[in-house]
């Protein structure tokens, strides 16, 4: 529905604006955590620099095909990305991390792709958009695994990494420089990046802190694409309530 709002704004450009206002969030709170060593000795060793460039390549692959998916009617083929995507970060899980699941998972997981399998035929053709979904994101939280970096330090490298593509893309579409940087009314409507922050520390703590558990992982997952359905179901009906009054 937040997406829906913005849609007067191309795809790139809203994700450009989300990356440049987190990095504006992110910093000051890497300052009151004090955290700022750990940032700085990030940016400065090779290894984590390249393991946070690729996460954020990901991390904003991601972003721009659920954002396009939104704004071009695919809301449906973006839910059921993140249906897919515990499911890919219980794969990944067994084969990157070693973890091993017992029958009754086993059976719980196969019952839950089994349901997950009668919703895929309602989307026209081979969906392409709900893989690419599932598989970015979960690549993704291998790569932060696999990086040396917290949570919160982790998601403030891959922001500023991503700022300098974000500001000249900015800068090369936009009429002035001022609209380039949320100059107007509507741009103001756009926020900072509060809620990838929850989920990175969510993802550090149960992926990162537990030695896996990608099931629990997994499960929760569940949880977004179940309100961003049920966001559009009411957004629709709103719409065609409107329609049905006038």
């Amino acid at each position: 529905m937040f997406w829906k709002q913005l849609g007067f704004l191309p795809a790139a450009s809203i994700v450009a604006q989300r990356t440049l206002w987190s990095l504006l969030l992110l910093l000051p709170l890497v300052w009151f955590r004090r955290e700022r060593a750990e940032l700085v000795a990030g940016l400065k060793r090779p290894a984590a620099f390249g393991w946070h460039a690729l996460s954020g390549a990901l991390l904003a692959s991601n972003w721009l095909l659920y954002v396009w998916a939104t704004l071009h009617g695919h809301i449906v083929e973006g839910a059921l990305g993140y249906y897919l995507n515990p499911f890919f970060n219980m794969l990944f899980g067994a084969l990157w991390f070693g973890e091993r699941h017992n029958r009754l998972q086993l059976a719980a997981i196969g019952l839950a792709l089994a349901g997950l399998g009668f919703q895929i035929p309602a989307v026209s053709g081979f969906p392409w958009i709900s893989v690419a979904l599932a598989v970015t994101f979960a690549l993704y939280a291998v790569v932060r695994k696999k990086a040396p970096l917290g949570a919160l330090s982790g998601l403030v490298v891959e922001t500023v990494l991503l700022s300098p593509v974000a500001l000249v893309w900015l800068i090369g579409h936009s009429a002035s420089l001022p609209a380039a940087f949320g100059g107007t009314p509507e741009c103001r409507r756009l926020c900072p990046d509060v809620p990838q922050l929850h989920k990175s520390v969510v993802d550090e703590r149960v992926v990162h802190d537990m030695n896996g558990h990608a099931l629990i992982l997994g499960s929760l997952g569940s949880v977004g694409p179940i309100g961003s359905f049920g966001s559009w179901v009411h957004w629709v009906r709103k719409r065609l309530v409107r329609r049905m009054r006038t």
